[in-house]
């Protein structure tokens, strides 16, 4: 099997620390920790969603989904910019192609 060098490791490096952080934040958001999910939130949603309004929608994925895991994750990262897909049990909380970000040396969701 030949060896990843260079670009190509950070490459997938870049993309195993997507996935990470979205698993964190799908655990936080449908785990109703509001406070958690919303320092995931990119600065530019952070400006357009009020964190009453994401608290609220916090809830209502709990409710509606509780924490089921993640399925079927797929990332691409390409430099600071990347797009994550995954399912859940609850068809519409599932995502194709959803934003993120790089800013302040993690990776956020740009999804607002």
């Amino acid at each position: 099997m030949p060896s990843l060098v260079g670009s190509e490791m950070c490459i997938r490096d870049r993309g195993e620390v997507l996935e990470q952080a979205v698993v964190r934040y799908v655990d936080a958001f449908h785990g109703g920790r509001a406070d958690d999910a919303y320092a995931f939130l990119s600065a530019r949603c952070r400006e357009e969603l009020p964190f009453a309004e994401f608290r609220r929608m916090t809830s209502q994925a709990t409710e509606l989904d509780g924490d089921d895991p993640l399925r079927d994750v797929d990332v691409t990262a390409d430099g600071a910019r990347g797009t994550v897909s995954y399912e859940l049990d609850v068809e519409s909380l599932s995502e194709r192609d959803q934003p993120w970000v790089r800013e302040d040396g993690g990776w956020r969701n740009d999804d607002c």
